[in-house]
């Protein structure tokens, strides 16, 4: 299994459509990197929250503009990251 899983890509990713029996190989991850994947909604990452151990996620360089309370799917997370984001409103998370 994976702790430490990196997805490098500058083409828009498409993480709504993952196949959730390969899921399964990432269930040990407790860090994901998404930075620079050209991810521009957060719901699009709705598929990680299923991840039961992931604590840190990296969304640094992308076009999201808002996550919103879409971040409370991920139970274990701990540290979030969204750098460089195109956010037009500061990010509030409860």
């Amino acid at each position: 299994a994976y702790k430490l899983v990196y997805f490098m890509q500058k083409r828009p990713a498409d993480f709504q459509n993952v196949d959730k029996q390969k899921l399964k190989y990432l269930e040990e991850a407790r860090f994901l990197n998404l930075e620079e994947c050209n991810l521009s909604d957060f719901h699009d990452l709705q598929v990680f929250s299923e991840l039961p151990n992931l604590e840190k996620l990296i969304l640094n360089k992308n076009r999201l503009q808002q996550i919103g309370r879409k971040v409370s799917g991920f139970k274990q997370l701990k540290y979030l990251s969204v750098q460089e984001c195109a956010f037009q409103k500061p990010v509030v998370l409860y």
